[in-house]
């Protein structure tokens, strides 16, 4: 036992007498820390810190711990003893920890609605000194940095949807005496916003029969802007539906009838956007007039083997291009003629307002007798195909 009191580090021959704990008492709030210290006196009179030695234990560690160099943890509310020991020596020291203070919070600033992409800001406050921690519901709406002071701590929140519910959720941990406030929350009603749609072009405008318009269109509003689709309506009965990207798309439409009309785009909306109407574009249909000289052909007599070529002249007399222009031989002895020649083109040809062109028509008989066939020709005008008939009698 004569080695009971011997302290590490000394190298003489005093004895650790007594052992004496500072703070005493000492108070702390739950969730803070005390740091102790243990000074031993030895029978030469001198004294040391010997916290980093001494054996240290709480009497009750539910209410607070202490660890191998003196901190101690106020867990609990309470009152425990707090031992430091060293051979035979031993000091104690009392510690209080004071039950945590349950704290005020408020949590304002949501509206009762929001439209989307638009902002507002919260604010939270408590008489704790701890900074709250705020979210909102994922893709509906979202927090912005918390800044400010406990006291009056203020975030920006964006409404990220026109549809749904917007829950913002302000949390508090325990800290510096005061016990965890757990959480309040608001709700905002997520809003749809206006659109905006229009016709941005309509090509070509006058058009001709069954030609396709290209109708482009727009839909406009605040953020990423509008999605999904829009449809133009004819007054004429027609309509087409296009696709937007970026905000913009595209249709087309066929016209059958000739005249004006009005055309409307109409945007639908979407989870974010309110649908919208354009304002009337007019667009103007027009039509080709087929002319055919002579309307028919009669080439008479003509001897086998031999040929006659006649033309035929085609004429666009209407206000609309004579478009999809083509020509066959069709009938009984349709191998008895062939189209020679023509400055019409190639078909599908197009044979604008006002002009005309020659088909050549070769007749070379085979066989005795009458031989009958037609000149078909088929485009875009209301009285398509026209026929042009050809007869002729092989000697």
């Amino acid at each position: 036992m004569i080695f009971d009191n011997f302290v590490v580090g000394r190298i003489d021959n005093s004895v650790l007498t007594s052992i004496a704990v500072t703070p005493s008492p000492a108070t702390a709030a739950v969730g803070s820390y005390v740091q102790f210290t243990a000074t031993g006196t030895y029978t030469d009179g001198s004294t040391a810190n010997i916290s980093n030695s001494a054996t240290w234990s709480s009497s009750n560690p539910s209410v607070a711990t202490v660890n191998a160099t003196g901190l101690a943890y106020g867990a609990n509310g309470g009152t425990v003893t707090v031992t430091a020991a060293s051979g035979t020596a031993s000091g104690m020291a009392t510690l209080t920890v004071n039950p945590s203070i349950t704290p005020k919070v408020t949590f304002t600033g949501a509206p009762p609605s929001a439209p989307y992409n638009g902002t507002f800001t919260v604010t939270a406050t408590t008489n704790a000194p701890v900074m709250p921690t705020l979210t909102g519901t994922a893709g509906v709406c979202s927090a912005g940095a918390v800044t400010g002071t406990p006291a009056k701590a203020s975030a920006v929140v964006t409404m990220l949807s026109g549809a749904g519910t917007c829950t913002l959720t302000a949390n508090w941990a325990a800290g510096g005496g005061y016990s965890a406030a757990g959480s309040l929350a608001q709700q905002t009603t997520a809003l749809k916003v206006a659109s905006t749609t229009k016709i941005t072009s309509n090509t070509p405008n006058p058009s001709t029969l069954q030609h396709a318009v290209s109708i482009s269109f727009a839909a406009a509003g605040t953020g990423a802007g509008p999605t999904g689709s829009v449809t133009v309506t004819v007054s004429t009965g027609e309509s087409c539906t296009g696709t937007l990207a970026s905000g913009t798309g595209t249709c087309s439409i066929t016209f059958s009838s000739r005249g004006s009309r009005t055309l409307t785009a109409r945007y639908a909306g979407d989870s974010n956007f309110n649908g919208s109407t354009s304002a009337g574009v007019s667009q103007t249909v027009n039509s080709p007039t087929v002319s055919l000289t002579p309307t028919s052909i009669n080439y008479g007599n003509v001897k086998q083997g031999t040929t006659v070529t006649k033309a035929e002249t085609i004429a666009n007399t209407g206000t609309g291009a004579l478009i999809n222009f083509s020509w066959s031989i069709t009938g009984t002895n349709a191998s008895e003629y062939t189209v020679s020649s023509t400055t019409c083109g190639t078909p599908p040809a197009t044979l604008n307002p006002g002009a005309s062109c020659v088909i050549n028509v070769t007749f070379q008989p085979n066989a005795a007798g009458t031989q009958t066939a037609s000149l078909k020709l088929t485009d875009n005008a209301t009285t398509s195909p026209q026929t042009v008939g050809l007869t002729g009698t092989g000697k």
